[in-house]
């Protein structure tokens, strides 16, 4: 990289933030050989990465009412805007393994491995989502399981040969699903994971797998239509679209933890 640029790149951030004493050497190793689209963004978090105090002032600062503003939506059905914040900033403290150390010998700190494709905020934004998507997965898991185990108890009365009834109905029912699941397309497979697994908004699972914002509803629910087709033949009076809405994130939400197929991480 010519010194140019990074002589540019280093002038403004300082004079954005000028308590942040970060080396214009520091910062250049830390570009490496890429050319930012957000440099300053780069800037102040490869200072963060090497646990510069101000630096992460700075962030807390500049972009935390950003992210917040991005978190309300989240919020609503998990933890609140400020305690994702929180978490997000401890994640992106936590040691590196991977990166080189510094030169007191210690380790960097995760945010470097920010490189300054989108906005800061918008990377933060994204880190915090994933947080309360995964906390709210893990809820719902929870919740399946006791209320699974709540079942049982309720069973724990019934006849020896009505329970092994029971479990044999649940297992084959249990092996239809996913052979119906696997059989559809690879863009359904994913767009049903994304949704109910993941917990994903309609317009979020759709941006991930290029999907316009106008097809995103069509696409789903052609999905489920097929999906529901290929089970009506074993349970027909069971398949109400409540019931097909309570299969698909119970059964999606524990394979995600399990790692069954209905595992597509983004």
């Amino acid at each position: 990289m010519s010194m140019l640029p990074l002589e540019v790149w280093f002038r403004c951030a300082r004079e954005r933030w000028p308590a942040v004493d970060w080396s214009i050497l520091r910062f250049g190793i830390h570009l490496g050989e890429i050319t930012p689209k957000h440099p300053e963004d780069v800037f102040i978090s490869g200072a963060a990465s090497e646990r510069l105090e101000n630096a992460w002032v700075a962030i807390n600062q500049d972009f935390r009412p950003e992210v917040l503003r991005r978190l309300l939506q989240v919020s609503r059905v998990g933890e609140s805007a400020e305690d994702l914040w929180s978490e997000t900033i401890v994640k992106l403290m936590t040691v590196d393994p991977t990166g080189v150390q510094l030169a007191d010998g210690r380790p960097p700190c995760k945010i470097r491995l920010y490189r300054g494709e989108v906005p800061l905020p918008s990377y933060m934004a994204v880190i915090a989502k994933r947080i309360a998507f995964d906390d709210l997965r893990r809820r719902k898991v929870r919740l399946s399981l006791a209320l699974s185990q709540a079942q049982e108890s309720k069973r724990s009365d019934l006849p020896a040969e009505e329970i092994k009834m029971e479990q044999e109905m649940a297992e084959r029912f249990a092996t239809e699903f996913v052979d119906a699941f696997a059989a559809l397309t690879p863009m359904s497979q994913a767009l049903l994971s994304l949704h109910y697994g993941q917990g994903l908004a309609k317009a979020d699972a759709g941006r991930l797998l290029g999907i316009p914002p106008y097809k995103v509803s069509r696409e789903l629910g052609a999905a489920m239509k097929d999906l529901r087709i290929r089970l009506t033949r074993f349970n027909p009076e069971t398949w109400s679209p409540t019931a097909m809405d309570m299969w698909l994130r119970t059964w999606m939400q524990c394979s995600n933890i399990t790692g069954g197929v209905a595992n597509h991480e983004p």
